[in-house]
């Protein structure tokens, strides 16, 4: 079954859903309100909630149940959650014509890392002395919002988050994208994807990235893995681009023809 992307129109959105044999619905305020309105309207129609946030999930026990009484099927990148709580595994995704959209920026940095604290900074500072031991510039920029280390002079701290398009701004100015994952995540985050459509070659200490069809030594540096000793290597020699069949599985589109398969 074919899906396809539409604009989102307040006043028609649930009466084009007639022409549908499933929809998938991210986090927001009112979902609980939207699921209700659509069941009463479609009963036959199927619904799929896409998790984005894995930590978030793993909180709302109350939510789960709620999701698993009104029949709603979950979808998640995690592969863990997903083996825990029963549910329907497929990989993250981003739009690259959205990517495309965002001006370049000039490298001014060998490596980024923008994102929360979430028990990461001090690894983050410790690659960062890795970066100054061969010369380079590494940038670790966090929130102060619920951030509790904001006192590490390494780290460039923000009043606030930033929008999507100066987040990946930033990212543009650097030659590596650095992601950290927390312990209890075994899924790849929008980070490593974001790099590959972005050109940019990544650092992570999440080791199941070598399963994924965008994996090469050449592009991802593997962190307790890889020999730190080849770090001045690693950033000095240039992406080496995929083949348009493999970014095409990550993005909306290739995205949304893989939920398709499962209607």
């Amino acid at each position: 079954m074919p899906f396809d992307l539409f604009p989102f129109d307040e006043t028609t959105w649930l009466k084009d859903l007639e022409y549908c044999d499933a929809v998938v619905i991210s986090i927001g305020n009112d979902f609980k309100s939207i699921v209700k309105k659509i069941q009463k309207k479609h009963p036959k129609l199927r619904i799929f909630y896409w998790i984005s946030d894995v930590q978030v999930f793993r909180r709302k026990i109350k939510f789960i149940n709620w999701l698993k009484r009104y029949g709603i099927e979950c979808l998640c990148f995690d592969k863990a959650l997903c083996e825990e709580f029963n549910l329907i595994y497929i990989q993250n995704f981003i739009s690259q014509k959205t990517l495309e959209y965002i001006p370049k920026s000039k490298e001014s940095l060998d490596a980024i890392f923008i994102g929360d604290d979430k028990d990461r900074a001090e690894m983050l500072l410790m690659l960062q002395k890795e970066f100054l031991k061969i010369g380079k510039i590494f940038k670790i920029i966090m929130p102060k919002n619920n951030n509790r280390n904001s006192k590490y002079s390494g780290i460039t701290y923000i009043d606030s988050w930033l929008s999507y398009e100066a987040y990946i701004s930033e990212i543009k100015s650097s030659k590596v994208m650095v992601d950290i994952v927390q312990k209890i995540q075994s899924g790849n985050t929008l980070r490593p994807v974001e790099a590959m459509f972005l050109g940019k070659k990544l650092i992570t200490n999440n080791h199941l990235i070598k399963n994924e069809s965008y994996y090469s030594p050449e592009n991802i540096f593997i962190l307790g893995q890889d020999d730190i000793k080849d770090l001045s290597v690693f950033v000095n020699t240039p992406f080496q681009q995929l083949r348009p069949e493999i970014l095409s599985k990550y993005d909306i589109h290739g995205w949304l023809a893989e939920v398709g398969k499962l209607v």
